[in-house]
């Protein structure tokens, strides 16, 4: 079945949390114990015994919280030994409690028992040589959904201009060939070259919040991908593609209005003049689409349901996608039924979900992120 979305579903879900009561944990400190200062959290989740772990970026590291917010132990670190990261960017949770780490640079997942024990790694081999895995999640038998897009640096022929690669998912084993199982067009990114007495001295790389997004959709073996242009939801898997969710309501131009919005948001945290200056020239110079996307972020929670937000013009999440600041979330089965929505709180994002509850990043107002449970009403 396909499902239209003109406005979010009518109620919210049993499951939605209440902003005005407050969470019922908040772990995480300006100052003190370095276990408890987190710079920028990659993943999380809440684990069958009521524990909690976070993926920490910049640390490189796995940590471990009991249900009252202590901190229990630290795994990871930076290396390229067994349970070593370089740039740690996904944290899943797999039956068991078995927790997979993907890591973007070294092009390799790890896998860790609930305790934090290294159990196994296995290199990306198979996938192709111009396909960067950014994205994955558990397949059925034991394999494994992979997605990135293809390297789109600049070779002779480009050194400044806007391209849009294509995006790929695979399914795929350790030890195997990946399958591709779709392929939709990946993010939009610009190149700029400067060159000096006719020579290439610099090139800048900026992606835009146009992005693609994706979501593991555990019920129905797949992928849910939204290409960050188009109005709608794909399904991506072994049994083919199928668009289950298509934004009906009228769309938004990106009128002038809305692109003094974005440049606002730029020009308001950047530190200098000089800086002000060129990000005016860039704005002046970027072709923008003709309408503002409407779905902004995908994400997929514990019981298998896809939560769909749409996108929020205020400065939070422009202009290159840090969407910080989505608060209201569709939640959908896992065959596209609209089943209500969710509210959260402002400066947050959720890491994990189940009926249980809400675990979110959530940033403070000096910027520094907490790690907060939000139990259901």
């Amino acid at each position: 079945p396909l499902a239209a979305l003109a406005s979010p579903p009518a109620d919210p879900v049993s499951f939605s949390p209440d902003p005005a009561a407050g969470p019922a944990l908040r772990v995480g400190v300006v100052e003190g114990d370095e276990a408890y200062q987190f710079t920028a959290l990659a993943g999380g989740a809440r684990l069958a015994d009521g524990s909690y772990v976070v993926l920490e970026r910049p640390s490189r590291t796995l940590r471990f919280f009991d249900p009252e917010g202590r901190h229990l132990r630290t795994v990871g670190g930076s290396g390229d030994g067994p349970g070593e990261f370089r740039n740690p960017s996904l944290l899943h949770v797999l039956p068991g409690d078995t927790l997979l780490v993907l890591d973007q640079q070294q092009q390799r997942l790890h896998w860790f028992a609930p305790d934090g024990a290294f159990l196994r790694d296995a290199a990306l081999s198979g996938v192709g040589a111009e396909l960067r895995v950014s994205w994955a999640a558990p397949a059925p038998a034991g394999g494994l959904y992979l997605a990135g897009a293809e390297l789109m640096m600049p070779g002779p022929d480009l050194r400044s201009g806007r391209i849009r690669g294509e995006a790929e998912v695979l399914h795929w084993r350790p030890g195997t060939s990946a399958r591709s199982v779709g392929r939709f067009p990946g993010g939009e990114t610009e190149i700029r070259a400067t060159t000096q007495s006719g020579e290439l001295v610099a090139i800048e790389v900026m992606n835009y919040w146009f992005l693609a997004r994706l979501a593991h959709a555990r019920g129905e073996h797949g992928v849910w991908t939204t290409d960050g242009i188009t109005p709608e939801i794909t399904l991506r898997g072994d049994e083919g593609e199928r668009t289950l969710v298509r934004f009906t309501g009228p769309l938004r131009p990106l009128d002038r209005a809305a692109r003094d919005t974005v440049e606002g948001a730029a020009l308001g945290r950047a530190p200098d003049e000089a800086t002000r200056e060129r990000l005016r020239t860039q704005h002046a110079e970027t072709p923008y689409p003709e309408h503002i996307p409407p779905l902004a972020d995908l994400f997929a929670d514990a019981a298998g349901r896809l939560w769909v937000a749409p996108t929020d013009l205020r400065s939070r999440n422009l202009p290159q996608g840090m969407g910080r600041t989505l608060e209201n979330w569709f939640v959908l089965a896992a065959d596209g039924t609209p089943l209500g929505w969710v509210t959260l709180p402002s400066e947050s994002r959720p890491l994990w979900a189940s009926d249980d509850g809400v675990l979110l990043v959530r940033m403070d107002a000096l910027e520094i992120p907490f790690l907060e449970w939000w139990p259901a009403r």
